[in-house]
């Protein structure tokens, strides 16, 4: 902005904005103090105005001070409990669900089912608590259902408004609760209730209805004269408060800031910090015990376990146990580190209880005269020891495993075949459960009597309830045999574990013979049938024969195979039956006749080996030798045939048939059994085989889809497929492969006869012929064959011109360049050049060359023009006859037209160097000292000015784009020059303000009344550059030849140009930054460079 130009005043509308509330922390105090060991729970208080989910992160300055956010670090996070109570208002308690899950998880039950709403805070003491939650007002009872203590160590009574249990003794939890009040009235803290009462939260909204509550009127037994009713009870999640835990070890003594911040998620936070001070703990709190599970024991096996205990202190701890329960059969014990035993005697099945405690002392732990404890110093558990009846074992009962002894049965559990089982392992009054596939089934227990084995254990014989029919299949029985507990346990069962599977199969159905049999038998041959079943193999299958059988005649009893020779008295019909029998008892047969026949003589002429699609010819004779005469029948009996064979067979006279088998293309390869009967037709019969071989006989294969030419563009893909089949059956594998003058790069796929080919550059506006060849895989490999010819289009492109730069001439002077094109094609076409369009008078190029001559004018800028800028258009077209069709392609070439004097201006302020001489290194020169030039040295004298963007032409002239005036000497006189190693580096000047485009223009004004007057002291500066061969090495420089700098135009201020002149009265030199002139010393070389932009309209 021009800092003379007045500001305008605006008025900018307000736009209308939401801002989100931040979160805040409650009233926190800004020191506490905590004892050591003894953490303190502290409310948060931890608000959003926008509702928003908070989040809070702790730190501590003494890593012996630990915070935590209890409902951070709980795996399931805190839910809250809302109590609204009539007249007074809302108490809210955050519920430490990670530090005593089991506590409350039963008060979140108690809860949600209503059961506390209507019931009324029964007890009330001013500065020490209020309690509520019993079923009759009265502090007597509850729901009923009693639980277990539940401590944590860093739950101790160090605050009012902790939530906690009450109870009639230890491990009598119910529904009752209290609430700390603040110490008043003689009371303090109730620290003497740490690890004696379950601490579960802790309200952290409300504090002032407890407050009120505490305060009401009671009678003599500390009840409210005014009945202080319970209407309601919600669970809830509480998304923004929570309690911080503050601690430090025991025997810690120190300070330290604990600094707590609240987030919302959307970048609101806040912050407190608060001082903590650790001091003794004047509370020695007693120990207690840890969760002990339940017992469960094996009959007569010793059990080890170690009880937890915890003193927060580290002080010793004393344990004892006690069994409970009166008898022989158990022996309880723990020694000093709390390692418990427990000893099962005589096979003692059953339930007992014992208890354990742990006491600050031995003395503790000692029952009063009376045989009470003082449970304020001690905490004990009661602990049910569970002695379960022995695991049973079961068995199929005598008789129900029918056939071979293996777990199968044919029994199905049906009116006429139930089915039984042993249950072994019981105890006398034990009761049974049957789980059949993992269900429990009605069953009816028969009988139960001693095993008879020494033991005291007894066996059952069970019976599934009848009509409970079992389709075939296997099965899986299991018992379990229960133990009545009686009423003192609520009638309950003590279970022993389920017995391992007892696996037994159902199967009534009999095995099936699913081979035919064969029914003729020939006078002194073996006879021989394999009679087969699906289930042969199987564990217990067997077969035999049912009487009568002829005599010999044999079976196998695993495999089923019948074997006989027959005689000459068993000529005659058989009837067989075959049995077989599975290991559950079930029976199947099969059932047949065999006959027995005189052999007869059968003879077979003729070539059995033929090649397909040739005939097949054999002649058969017959002959009974007993009856040479009797005519005989011949057939083809049966034997191997490939479905659908033509053939036939002929009966020429009474002992001769002929046999025609035309055979096919798909019979060959192929190995054929031929079986002819011969027979009288009363008992005289054969029969005999033979084998046939047919020959594969290969045919070449074919194409069936081809191509003859085909036509494709160089650098595109060429993709066809050559189909062929082969007329073998089966079929012949067929390979596809190229053969002859195949051009490179071309392919094509073996199995599939897909060709593939992109030609390159190189092969277009050529033809290509060569052939390809489809082969078999049968014998000889036989082959067909198909010629291609491909053609393939040249692709001819435009020619391609390199990078022009940008040309710069001197208007009258001669300007001088090439272009460059080349054709990407091979092989490439001869180009010509042409100049298009609006062709600059006088511009000319060679159409071989490309080479362009432009004679500018002297008078080719318009006046007052400075700088001009054209394009003119190259061609450059492919030369005719070269290719196909001639293309061209374009260049236009940027040529800039600058002012002669413009230019000689430029060059003055411009470099020679792109090395800046360091700051002046040599002796300073006295006040009045001429400069002078050492013998063989160079004085450069140029104008001593520093151009910035308000600078020696004017504001914004040169913008950014120049570096600055650096001095120094680099002649022999001088010293320290561009190639001393100690030389500082050199000074960047350039000014960082952007410029400003009024002053620009303003500036561009002066430049013209300028130019004259500059280039005459250009002028005079050039004639000071000397080369001194021969002169006095003293002479010296005259004092009016020093250029001093120009005055800066009038409304410029002073510091908007840098400049550096010689000061003959002050001889001494300031930095490049200062306003104050300077002088040059003697015998040195003043070099001047100065960055400008290029001169512009």
């Amino acid at each position: 902005m021009n800092p003379l130009r007045p500001r305008v005043a605006r008025v900018e509308p307000l736009e209308s904005r939401w801002l989100l509330a931040a979160p805040t922390l409650g009233s926190l105090p800004s020191s506490v103090n905590i004892a050591a060991g003894a953490p303190l729970p502290l409310v948060l208080g931890g608000r959003d105005a926008d509702g928003d989910a908070l989040t809070y992160t702790v730190t501590s300055s003494n890593p012996v001070l630990t915070a935590s956010i209890l409902k951070q670090d709980a795996p399931n996070g805190h839910r809250s409990m809302r109590i609204g109570v009539k007249d007074y208002g809302e108490m809210v308690f955050e519920l430490f669900e990670g530090l005593t899950p089991n506590t409350t998880a039963r008060i979140i039950e108690i809860a949600e089912s209503g059961w506390y709403e209507d019931r009324i805070f029964h007890r009330v003491i001013d500065g020490f608590m209020i309690q509520g939650g019993s079923r009759d007002g009265l502090g007597i009872s509850g729901t009923g259902e009693k639980f277990d203590d539940e401590y944590h160590a860093d739950l101790q009574f160090t605050s009012p408004g902790l939530l906690a249990m009450a109870k009639a003794g230890d491990d009598t939890n119910d529904s009752q609760f209290f609430i700390t009040d603040i110490p008043s009235g003689g009371f303090s803290l109730p620290r003497w209730l740490d690890f004696n009462h379950t601490i579960f939260g802790m309200i952290t909204d409300g504090d002032g209805v407890r407050e009120a509550i505490s305060q009401a009127q009671t009678d003599a037994s500390d009840r409210p004269l005014d009945e202080i009713l319970i209407e309601s009870v919600e669970i809830f999640q509480d998304a923004q408060n929570a309690v911080m835990l503050v601690g430090a070890p025991h025997g810690t003594y120190d300070s330290g800031d604990i600094t707590v911040t609240v987030r919302d998620g959307k970048g609101g936070t806040a912050s407190k910090t608060i001082r903590v001070n650790v001091l003794p703990d004047s509370s020695n709190s007693n120990p207690f015990l840890g969760p002990i599970d339940p017992i469960w024991l094996a009959i007569d096996t010793p059990h080890h376990f170690q009880l937890e205990a915890t003193d927060v202190e580290g002080d010793t701890v004393y344990y004892a146990a006690e069994l409970l329960t009166e008898t022989s059969d158990l022996e309880v014990s723990v020694d000093e580190n709390g390692l418990v035993t427990i000893v099962p005697k005589n096979g003692a099945i059953g339930v007992a209880e014992v208890v354990f405690r742990v006491g600050p002392t031995a003395a503790s732990l000692v029952p009063s005269s009376t045989g009470t404890y003082d449970e304020s110093k001690i905490d004990s558990q009661v602990v049910m020891i569970h002695i379960p009846p022995a695991t049973p074992t079961i068995k199929l009962a005598p008789g129900m495993d029918t056939g071979v002894i293996d777990g199968s049965t044919n029994r199905d559990n049906s009116e006429d075949k139930t089915l039984e089982f042993n249950i072994y392992g019981l105890a006398a009054a034990s009761a049974l459960k049957i789980h059949l596939n993992g269900v429990e089934v009605p069953h009816q227990e028969i009988s139960r009597i001693a095993q008879g084995d020494g033991s005291a254990n007894y066996v059952a014989t069970i019976r599934l309830a009848t009509g409970s029919r079992l389709s075939d299949g296997e099965y899986i029985l299991q018992a379990q045999q229960v133990l009545p507990l009686g009423e003192a346990y609520g009638n309950q069962v003590l279970p022993s574990d389920l017995s391992a599977p007892f696996l037994f199969t159902v199967d009534t159905e009999a095995p099936p013979i699913t081979s035919a049999p064969v029914t003729d038998a020939y006078l002194g041959e073996l006879y021989e049938y394999n009679a087969e079943s699906p289930e042969e193999g199987e564990e217990n299958i067997l077969y035999q024969l049912e009487s009568p059988v002829p005599a010999g005649m044999v079976i196998d009893p695993s495999t089923g195979v019948i074997t006989w020779t027959p005689t000459a008295d068993d000529v005659a019909d058989h009837p067989i039956v075959v049995l077989i029998r599975d290991g559950a008892g079930n029976e199947g047969s099969q059932q047949f006749t065999l006959s027995v026949f005189s052999p007869v003589e059968v003879g077979i002429q003729g070539e059995t080996i033929v090649d397909e699609l040739e005939t097949l010819t054999l002649l058969v004779t017959a002959v009974d030798p007993a009856l040479p005469d009797s005519p005989m029948t011949i057939a083809l009996h049966g034997g191997t045939l490939p479905a659908g064979a033509d053939y036939t067979i002929e009966q020429l006279d009474g002992h001769t048939a002929r046999f025609t088998w035309h055979t096919g293309e798909a019979d060959g390869y192929g190995l054929y059994d031929l079986v002819f009967a011969a027979s009288d037709g009363v008992r005289a019969r054969s029969l005999q085989t033979v084998q046939v071989t047919v020959r594969e006989v290969n045919s070449a294969p074919y194409f069936t889809q081809v191509f003859d030419e085909w036509t494709g563009d160089e650098e595109s893909l060429i993709d066809f497929r050559f189909l062929a089949a082969d007329a073998d059956l089966p079929a012949n594998q067929l390979v596809f492969s190229l053969f002859g003058d195949v051009p490179d790069g071309a392919e094509i796929d073996a199995m599939t006869g897909r060709f593939t080919w992109s030609p390159d550059e190189t092969q277009g506006g050529r033809q290509y012929r060569f052939g390809v060849r489809v082969t078999d895989s049968g014998p000889g490999n036989l082959s067909a064959e198909h010629a291609v010819t491909i053609t393939v289009v040249e692709n001819n492109r435009p020619p391609v011109f390199e990078p022009t730069p940008v040309q710069r001439v001197v208007a009258g002077e001669v300007l001088a360049f090439q272009v460059i094109a080349r054709d990407p094609d091979i092989p490439a076409a001869a180009l010509e050049y042409a100049l298009e369009g609006d062709v600059p008078r006088a511009m000319e190029i060679d159409a071989a060359s490309g080479q362009v001559r432009w004679q500018v004018p002297e008078d080719f800028l318009p006046a007052g023009t400075l700088e001009q800028t054209l394009e003119v258009t190259v061609v450059a077209r492919e030369v005719a006859g070269q290719s196909a069709t001639s293309l061209d392609a374009r260049q236009v070439v940027e040529i800039t037209v600058v002012d002669s004097l413009a230019e000689l201006v430029a060059a003055m302020l411009t470099p020679r160097s792109s090395t800046v001489s360091p700051p002046l290194a040599g002796p300073e020169t006295a006040p009045g000292a001429d400069l002078a030039l050492a013998s063989g040295g160079t004085v450069v004298l140029q104008q001593a000015g520093v151009y910035r963007d308000r600078g020696f032409f004017g504001a914004g002239f040169f913008g950014g784009d120049f570096f600055g005036t650096q001095f120094g000497p680099t002649g022999a006189a001088g010293g320290g020059g561009p190639e001393s190693s100690d030389a500082p580096e050199a000074k960047d000047l350039r000014e960082k303000d952007p410029p400003n485009p009024e002053d620009e223009a303003a500036s561009l004004d002066r430049l013209l009344d300028q130019i004259a007057a500059e280039t005459a002291e250009a002028q005079d500066a050039m004639l000071a550059a000397i080369v001194a061969t021969d002169g006095d090495p003293q002479q010296a420089i005259p004092p009016d030849r020093a250029r001093q700098a120009s005055d800066l135009p009038p409304e410029q201020p002073a510091d908007s140009g840098i400049p550096f002149t010689p000061d003959r009265a002050e001889g001494k030199t300031e930095p490049a930054d200062s306003d104050n002139p300077a002088t040059v010393p003697a015998q040195a070389h003043v070099q001047t460079v100065a960055a400008v932009k290029r001169l512009g309209p």
